[in-house]
């Protein structure tokens, strides 16, 4: 799996410099399956999260679901802190939350320590945007 994970990140960024990185997400995702399929779904996700939220959450979920069905737990944590920023970006705070706690589980039971990184600062940061500081210190 890491072999196809390196490769599928070698072809997208051979072809990020030709057009743009959408465009080139959505012509890679045509031809792609298994864990390369969560791997493009993910920065879809994360490509679209400012233009487009709405189809942000739908790559994300569909990353997710795929992340889930071939088991890749690292994958599954980013893409959980990813669709917590999207409806943080939108102003849905406890959605936001409940995304980071999910992302929060995953990287404790399955010792992704990047991940957990991640979802503390971005837990932290919603407390700090409902002015919740001492929450918010324990986050970040």
């Amino acid at each position: 799996m890491r072999k196809l994970s390196f490769l599928v990140l070698i072809f997208l960024s051979v072809n990020v410099f030709s057009q743009g990185k959408t465009d080139s997400l959505l012509n890679l995702l045509e031809s792609v399956t298994d864990t390369a399929r969560v791997i493009v779904l993910k920065e879809l996700c994360w490509e679209t999260r400012y233009s487009h939220p709405s189809d942000a959450l739908e790559y994300g979920l569909q990353a997710l679901s795929l992340a889930r069905q071939f088991e890749v737990y690292i994958e599954a944590a980013e893409i959980l802190n990813f669709l917590g920023v999207i409806h943080r970006n939108v102003g849905d705070h406890a959605t936001a939350l409940e995304y980071f706690f999910s992302a929060q589980r995953v990287a404790e039971e399955y010792n992704i320590d990047r991940s957990l990184a991640y979802t503390f600062n971005n837990i932290g940061d919603i407390y700090n945007l409902e002015k919740n500081y001492a929450q918010a210190l324990e986050y970040e």
